[in-house]
């Protein structure tokens, strides 16, 4: 009889510290979540390269916008991100953003408008005319 209350008590203790443990391994974790759109027209940018950079241990998420010009990484901790969008045609944007999540699944929207680049003259001394051969 004393062996099973033993056991009992070892059992019970031992579900008690199993739940502990447990809950220190938690981790709360939040996203970026965005749309990216030409800042003169407002029209989506599809395609557009999302680079989210953890400022803290350098590991960075690649993505590409979709057909609405929207983007979304998940599963990403507590730090300081810098999130770069990149285009063709357009000239690139860094925002630097903290995700501080106070509760898990937290959605931090970051809105990027993407300047079209300055069209690039022609080189000194160039025409843009056909000489005439004579």
């Amino acid at each position: 009889m004393r062996r099973l209350v033993a056991h009992s008590i070892l059992l019970l203790a031992l579900t008690f510290c199993a739940g502990s443990f447990t809950k220190a391994q938690d981790t709360l974790t939040g996203a970026f979540e965005g749309n990216v759109t030409d800042s003169q027209t407002g029209a989506p940018l599809k395609g557009a390269d999302v680079e989210i950079s953890n400022q803290q241990t350098g590991i960075v998420f690649k993505l590409k916008t979709d057909y609405r010009g929207h983007f979304y990484q998940g599963v990403l901790g507590p730090a300081n991100y810098a999130v770069r969008v990149s285009m063709p045609g357009y000239q690139t944007r860094e925002v630097v953003q903290r995700l501080k999540i106070t509760y898990t699944g937290e959605v931090v929207p970051i809105p990027v408008a993407l300047d079209p680049s300055p069209a690039t003259p022609p080189p000194a001394g160039s025409t843009s005319s056909p000489s005439a051969a004579t």
